[in-house]
């Protein structure tokens, strides 16, 4: 079809007829003519105006005689659901070029989603290389939800009009037509999942740094990109940045933010907290001598201790009438950070001297240490000597909770059975780490003494009368059972 050069301008006939007459030689068929569709960004979020410029390249071997475009006619469609012209001046002047514009030849139909405009080099000078015909300004619709920006605008026979560029022969081309490339408009985030957002751990046992904590699982997908480009930052206790995953985890709070990116630019945010706490952990088998076939399941509190008292924890001991002892597990017990440890302490209160572990290990991530406990010690001054003797004689006799005071072997009843206890091991002290001493055991005290102390009431255990409580008094009961030779009787061999 020949280019209606009448329309190229709005100026009278006579112009158009001296463009026509200016329009002499022959166009070179070796020059390769193309118009392109150049998109102002690839990447495109609903809401956001591209304006598409509409290019003329011409491609002329070398020695051939080029081509010169005089002007053009474009017919265009675009993607009405996705795309609309911004009206009223959709189409516009190239900001640098040869072209102009003929606004009476150019049509918009927004609902159509149609394009057509005419183009002419008022100077008939003419283009032999590159120019810009035009520039469509376009925007992507508020709220449309689409994955794909492919074929959004491209170039179509629009009511009988067809893309052809007018040349230096009075003649037209018809040219390499080259439609929009594919733009992203997708404007959903990622979705981004970080498991677990939250870890608090103690610190290592044999480290003074932290703890090793894994990476978590970190899952991102897209409605459109098949794959999610994922970064992180490390921002450890005290400030210092890092994208690697550090080998330990400073004791403190560290925090890492995971950021998921899709093509079109659009993210989400997640962020880890990790806590290492300032303490390490232990666990601690209780071993306590003197479990008969009459003992009871037991729950004992155990204090542990090295230059500083840890919190108390309550175990279940448990019975094993193969060894003669109760045996239980004491778990998670915070430690100081150390990098190792050459002793700790650990004591059965109102049972129990303290007894000392010298051989502790590692075991994964905490400390591994065993104490064997001495009863005997009633009054927790950490030494079995006559004022437990004394603490004894007032609840001899009586029934017992299986953890009440003095009922040693946990079968519900004080009685001879549990002064065994102390008399076999009267006179221990307990073990130390060397942070503290029991002082010396004793072997007697005055009645008056005792009443300064405020322990008066074992003023009844002086069963001789002579104003002290002391070996002759251990000697009375071992020899009549004192004020109490009833309770012997019911201790039978049978259940010893």
């Amino acid at each position: 079809m020949s280019l209606p050069f009448q329309n190229l301008t709005s100026t009278s006939a006579g112009l158009a007829l001296a463009v026509a007459a200016c329009l002499c030689g022959a166009a070179d068929a070796a020059s390769k003519v193309t118009v392109s569709l150049i998109p102002s960004a690839a990447i495109t979020p609903p809401g956001t105006e591209v304006d598409v410029t509409v290019r003329l390249g011409i491609e002329t071997p070398a020695g051939e005689t080029p081509t010169v475009a005089l002007g053009a006619q474009v017919a265009l469609r675009f993607d009405a659901a996705l795309l609309e012209a911004i009206l009223p001046n959709a189409v516009q002047n190239a900001p640098k070029g040869s072209f102009a514009l003929n606004p009476s030849s150019t049509t918009v139909d927004s609902a159509a989603g149609t394009i057509t405009f005419f183009v002419l080099d008022p100077t008939f000078a003419g283009v032999s290389t590159t120019a810009d015909l035009a520039v469509l300004r376009m925007r992507v619709k508020d709220g449309v939800d689409s994955c794909g920006g492919d074929g959004l605008v491209w170039f179509d026979a629009v009511g009988g009009i067809s893309t052809e560029i007018a040349v230096n022969n009075g003649t037209t081309v018809v040219p390499n037509l080259a439609d929009l490339p594919d733009l992203n408009i997708d404007d959903e985030a990622p979705s981004l999942s970080v498991v677990p957002t939250t870890v608090t751990v103690p610190t290592d046992a044999g480290s003074t740094v932290g703890a090793v904590v894994a990476e978590p699982t970190v899952v991102a997908t897209d409605n459109c990109d098949a794959t999610v480009s994922v970064v992180r930052v490390v921002t450890l206790a005290g400030g210092a940045t890092s994208s690697a995953w550090p080998a330990e985890f400073p004791i403190g709070a560290s925090t890492v933010e995971w950021t998921a990116s899709d093509e079109a630019g659009n993210t989400a945010v997640e962020t880890q907290t990790i806590t290492v706490e300032n303490h390490q952990l232990m666990d601690a088998v209780i071993l306590i001598p003197g479990a008969t076939r009459d003992s009871n399941i037991v729950d004992r509190s155990i204090r542990f201790k090295v230059r500083s008292t840890f919190p108390t924890q309550t175990v279940t001991m448990y019975p094993d009438l193969a060894s003669n002892r109760f045996e239980g597990l004491a778990m998670s017990v915070p430690v100081p950070v150390a990098a190792s440890y050459a002793c700790l302490c650990a004591k059965d209160l109102g049972f129990s001297v303290s007894a000392i572990d010298s051989t502790i290990g590692v075991v994964g991530t905490r400390y591994r240490a065993e104490f064997t406990l001495v009863q005997g010690d009633l009054n927790n001054d950490d030494l079995v000597d006559i004022v437990d003797f004394g603490a004894f004689l007032l609840r001899e006799g009586q029934a017992a909770a299986t953890d009440g005071q003095a009922n040693f072997n946990a079968d519900g009843w004080v009685n001879s059975a549990d002064f065994s206890f102390i008399a076999i091991n009267y006179f221990q002290t307990g073990l130390s780490c060397g942070d503290f001493t029991a002082g010396a055991p004793r072997s007697r005290m005055s009645i008056k003494e005792l009443r300064r102390m405020g322990l008066g009431e074992l003023a009844s255990g002086d069963l001789n009368r002579d104003g002290w409580l002391d070996q002759q008094d251990v000697q009375q009961y071992l020899g009549h059972g004192g004020a109490s030779a009833g309770a012997s009787e019911r201790m039978t061999p049978a259940r010893w």
